[in-house]
């Protein structure tokens, strides 16, 4: 995968992702009442310290409590965006049903499975699940997403893309070329636009769009996307591109 990005908050908030929205009072109130302790017990150590050091460590741990309460903020922020967006895919996938007795467990699954992608490559929680809506609304199944979404992950990593917009390059290709939008599917022709985009003769933009474009007349003559990769490449060469 892409190169390590991980949000991290004070008191591991970020851990409660799985969690429903409703929690976020309950554990908002939880982390108010520690921070007051923290604070409280830091300033009775300082408050014995003498003279100038004094007034040093008051000033170290006011920013240092202003530094916990803004990643806080971020966190909380990033953690309520994250929730609405694996609800509202929980609820496009047609392979889930929120009215199912095993909802909540699905659920669960592919939460902890986005939130794996956010924590190993640079996109975060919120870009990641945001990504896993898309498929959704894509028509992906949930099972599908979650074998797409870390190959997307690379793809945008390499071309410089949104998770978005690199899923829906490939994605376009590949459902051009009459296959299913899978895991094996997508590295397979993310593969091979990347190769191409790392010569000296086209882009990645460039590359998708040729794909895109010649992909429903290879697939009408029965030819692999392996074939169409090899004519985009011989004709980029040739000064034909796009």
């Amino acid at each position: 995968m892409a190169t390590t990005y991980e949000v991290k908050t004070i008191f591991k908030l970020i851990d409660q992702f799985t969690h429903p929205l409703r929690a976020v009072e309950k554990e908002g109130r939880g982390m108010a009442d520690l921070l007051k302790n923290q604070y409280a017990s830091a300033e009775r150590t300082i408050n014995a310290i003498p003279g100038k050091l004094l007034n040093i460590g008051k000033v170290a741990v006011g920013v240092g409590v202003g530094a916990i309460a803004a990643g806080i903020g971020v966190a909380t922020k990033e953690y309520i965006a994250f929730d609405k967006n694996m609800q509202q895919a929980a609820a496009t996938f047609g392979d889930m049903d929120i009215t199912a007795a095993g909802f909540k467990d699905q659920l669960d699954l592919i939460s902890e499975g986005t939130q794996k992608v956010a924590r190993l490559t640079q996109f975060n929680s919120e870009q990641a699940s945001r990504a896993m809506f898309t498929m959704a609304q894509a028509g992906l199944s949930s099972v599908s997403a979650l074998e797409v979404l870390p190959k997307a992950a690379d793809t945008a990593t390499v071309a410089g893309l949104s998770l978005d917009d690199a899923f829906g390059k490939v994605a376009s290709t590949i459902s051009n070329m009459q296959m299913a939008v899978t895991g094996a599917n997508f590295e397979t022709v993310s593969d091979i636009m990347n190769k191409m985009s790392t010569s000296e003769y086209m882009s990645f933009d460039e590359a998708t769009a040729a794909m895109a474009n010649a992909a429903g007349k290879f697939a009408t003559l029965g030819l692999p996307v392996q074939s169409l990769g090899a004519a985009v490449q011989v004709l980029a060469e040739e000064g034909v591109r796009g």
